[in-house]
């Protein structure tokens, strides 16, 4: 299943795997404890699209602290980033160019866990 996502659209269409201690809503990981998280994210990018490059970033309350980008038309990109979250923070995908992603179980997620 590929998806076409736009300019600064946030990444919904997610299977959800069991939560332990986050809550996830519309395509949201939503922090229920506070503390120190590592979050991850892989993002499959379909097909290349006009002048940019796909880019995919993580966001913590819909402000970027990472960036997936590919270096080439097809394929996986990862990042992950360290940060301190509050309970009712929330962690999403969002694009920053238009981006086709392949939205399959294996090959776009992403997570976090407490450290």
């Amino acid at each position: 299943m590929t998806s076409l996502y736009f300019v600064s659209a946030e990444i919904t269409d997610f299977a959800v795997d069991e939560l332990s201690g986050i809550t996830h809503q519309n395509g949201r990981l939503i922090i229920q404890d506070s503390g120190y998280y590592y979050i991850y994210a892989q993002a499959w990018i379909e097909s290349y699209t006009g002048s940019y490059r796909n880019r995919v970033g993580i966001t913590v309350n819909g402000i970027y602290l990472s960036f997936l980008q590919s270096g080439s038309n097809y394929g996986s990109v990862f990042s992950c980033a360290t940060k301190y979250l509050r309970r009712g923070d929330y962690i999403s995908l969002k694009t920053v160019y238009p981006s086709r992603l392949f939205m399959g179980k294996k090959h776009t997620f992403f997570g976090t866990y407490k450290i």
